[in-house]
């Protein structure tokens, strides 16, 4: 009986010590897995920076769209180029000029109501309205105001392959351009040639367009200004 009593409170003691090592382990444990970890407390601290800094942040914001710098003729006697660099700047009917490789231009000089005029004619450019390029001619009026040249009118016809314009000065003081070679045919087809009369009244240009085979001077009519 002595030797249970004694076995017994040797195994309560041993249990005793048992457990008191298993705490004093995790605790060890735990103080360890603090030190390993010495920003664990700051990450509260650390993220609201971090939040109010990307708050603070501006977002980007996409830079303007470049706009091309307005082209201004002050001389009387432009070079081809300027004339180019001037007539591109404007469009017919959403249609503007694009250059694909040097172009000689035919010009003339008239003055009406005291005003001086450049008309000014180019074969072989390209007319393009931003989704599709074509082969086209054109003619144009500008007048000289303020000491630089202004664009008073712009046509822009197109062909299949190619595009040809010639400009005459009438009698009656209209200015015609004559397109032509703009069918599939070419000269051949007479149903895809125009001509565009215009007489200026003053600066402003009063247009008559005849297309076909109505391109005899017999249908071609005679307008004044008002």
């Amino acid at each position: 009986m002595l030797l249970c009593r004694a076995a017994g409170a040797v195994a309560m003691k041993r249990g005793w010590a048992i457990g008191f090592g298993a705490a004093i382990i995790l605790a060890a444990l735990w103080v360890g897995a603090n030190s390993l970890n010495p920003d664990s407390r700051a990450r509260p601290a650390e993220a609201q920076a971090l939040a109010t800094l990307l708050h603070q942040t501006a977002t980007p914001r996409p830079l303007p769209t470049a706009i091309p710098t307005p082209v201004h003729l002050t001389g009387r006697d432009p070079s081809d180029a300027e004339l180019l660099n001037l007539l591109s700047q404007s469009s017919d009917n959403g249609v503007s000029i694009r250059i694909s490789h040097p172009i000689e231009l035919k010009r003339f000089r008239l003055t009406r109501s005291g005003i001086e005029l450049l008309v000014v004619t180019g074969d072989d450019v390209l007319a393009s309205n931003g989704r599709w390029e074509i082969p086209a001619a054109f003619g144009a009026i500008l007048a000289w105001e303020q000491n630089e040249y202004v664009i008073r009118f712009l046509r822009i016809e197109h062909g299949d392959t190619t595009a040809r314009v010639e400009s005459q000065l009438e009698p009656s003081g209209q200015i015609i351009f004559h397109f032509y070679d703009m069918g599939r045919s070419g000269r051949n087809d007479p149903q895809a040639q125009r001509s565009v009369m215009v007489l200026m009244c003053n600066t402003e240009p009063s247009v008559i367009v005849h297309y076909g085979w109505e391109q005899s001077e017999d249908t071609v009519a005679v307008q004044h200004c008002a």
